[in-house]
């Protein structure tokens, strides 16, 4: 098994679903370019909003499943959308047809949740938009909003980071603020049963100690946490399981 799909424990035949902010798109990639290595045949789509990759062929739902496996047997990966409109930004599918992808692909790689740019998010209750079946959810943490305001231009969802972490908008993000948002109130109990794995994203400038601290506290609620920079193809040292 290749580097990203042994590290956030990917197999043959999952339906993934990322969410967080700041880095789904860049995880996304690089999840399918070692599935693909792997030789498997990889659907990339959304069920929000999502941009299109250009070094990928596109189909387009309306076309049917049988487009797909055309585009598989072509290029052994694919994306498809719904439709797109201006700037490039698509939008998704239903999560049942996300999910239906796997009935013709390897696996199947799904950005479930919109951040609109930001670095940070926490769900609101009708969030992640899972697609069905969801086999395993992978919530990204970008390290790199360490440091930032706690305010809309780098926050999403503001208002509910805001009163999971009980900090006052204007403050600084600090690892407090990223456990609140990715634990049992926020991220740690999305998913409706399927894996939860957290990846901690663009890792590579934060000590190795503060990330396995941040990485013990949220254990208890992801079955695996891994951390690195899909941007560089980088992996960290730092891959933990809990009992669950």
């Amino acid at each position: 098994m290749s580097g990203w799909l042994d590290a956030l424990g990917v197999g043959r035949g999952d339906v993934v679903a990322l969410c967080g902010a700041g880095g789904k798109s860049t995880l996304a990639r690089a999840l399918c370019a070692d599935a693909r290595q792997a030789g498997w045949r990889v659907a990339l789509t959304a069920t929000t909003h999502c941009g299109l990759d250009v070094d990928l062929p596109v189909e387009f739902e309306a076309a049917g499943l049988g487009a797909v496996v055309r585009a598989l047997d072509r290029a052994g990966v694919v994306q498809v959308v719904s439709a797109v409109g201006a700037h490039g930004r698509a939008r998704g599918l239903s999560a049942q047809a996300a999910g239906a992808l796997a009935q013709v692909a390897d696996l199947v790689v799904v950005e479930a949740d919109g951040a609109r740019g930001r670095v940070l998010k926490a769900p609101a209750a009708h969030e992640p938009a899972l697609p069905r079946p969801c086999t395993s959810l992978v919530a990204v943490c970008a390290m790199n909003a360490l440091g930032v305001a706690l305010d809309d231009r780098h926050v999403h969802r503001l208002e509910r980071v805001l009163a999971l972490c009980g900090r006052e908008a204007g403050s600084v993000v600090d690892f407090d603020v990223l456990a609140a948002a990715f634990g049992p109130d926020g991220y740690g109990s999305a998913g409706d049963g399927a894996r939860r794995v957290l990846f901690l994203a663009s890792a590579g400038a934060v000590e190795v100690r503060s990330l396995r601290m941040l990485a013990a506290k949220l254990a208890p609620h992801y079955s695996r946490i891994a951390s690195g920079d899909a941007r560089r193809g980088e992996l960290l040292p730092l891959a933990l399981s809990s009992p669950r």
